[in-house]
């Protein structure tokens, strides 16, 4: 499994998984003075068991970054993020 989820609070995930795990992934970009400057890869950000476990992780990522500066604004970030969330996830 590799599920693109896109940004949240400035990171971009990635979801993968392996035969035990569904493994939440920071994409970042190597450096200009690295053997292959501008070279995407995957840096494991956190380990789940379970799909909802990871999905809970990204949303409470979400209002941690979250410049809301009303409960209102809030609840419309944490509503965005989970619309991206269940777009990504379609078909699985």
């Amino acid at each position: 499994m590799r599920i693109k989820i896109g940004k949240i609070g400035g990171k971009e995930y990635v979801v993968t998984s392996d035969e035990l795990n569904i493994i939440l992934n920071v994409k970042k970009k190597r450096g200009e003075e690295s053997k292959n400057p501008g070279e995407e890869y995957l840096v494991p950000d956190a380990y789940f068991s379970t799909l909802t476990d990871c999905i809970q992780y990204l949303v409470e990522a979400a209002v941690r970054a979250s410049t809301a500066s009303s409960l209102t604004k809030l609840a419309e970030d944490i509503a965005e993020i989970k619309k991206t969330i269940k777009e990504k996830l379609k078909g699985l």
